[in-house]
């Protein structure tokens, strides 16, 4: 294990670092494996997954993943199915 890297809304939970770090050094130690580990979170911690969805929803890649509310209306919920793998 090389990289762990601990995103989203869980991240803002107090402690919640803390407790991974702690499950991590564990690990390592039944292991046998030696393993340095350290643990930060952003400022923003609590906004990072809308930081994400905008930057991806602003990709022209991303466009074939639009569904419009005229969509939604025309096919029914089911059109998440058909356009979302």
């Amino acid at each position: 294990m090389k990289n762990v890297m601990v995103t989203g809304g869980n991240t803002i939970i107090p402690y919640f670092n803390d407790l991974v770090l702690d499950s991590i050094q564990n690990f390592a130690k039944e292991q046998e494996m030696r393993m340095d580990v350290i643990t930060s979170s952003p400022e923003v911690a609590a906004q990072t997954t809308w930081i994400g969805g905008s930057i991806l929803g602003s990709l022209i890649e991303f466009e074939s993943f639009y569904i419009t509310l005229g969509q939604i209306q025309e096919q029914g919920l089911g059109v998440f199915d058909r356009n979302c793998p």
